[in-house]
């Protein structure tokens, strides 16, 4: 059980991180002003970093509780 609980961990703290690396990269190196799709994408990939986070938060703190 512990390992499958890591491995589930690792895949959403990896995924939260590949998409603030996206966000990041997006808000640093979009020409202003940005195209629509840009601005769509940034938006996308800030709303999944901050349901990444809470999923993290959920997993750790639902881990400790069982």
């Amino acid at each position: 059980m512990e390992k499958r609980f890591t491995i589930i961990l690792m895949t959403v703290v990896g995924m939260t991180l590949l998409c603030a690396g996206i966000a990041c990269a997006i808000a640093l190196l979009s020409p202003e002003p940005a195209r629509p799709m840009m601005t769509d994408l940034f938006k996308t990939c800030t709303i999944l970093f901050h349901t990444g986070v809470g999923a993290i938060i959920g997993l750790l703190g639902g881990h400790a509780m069982g």
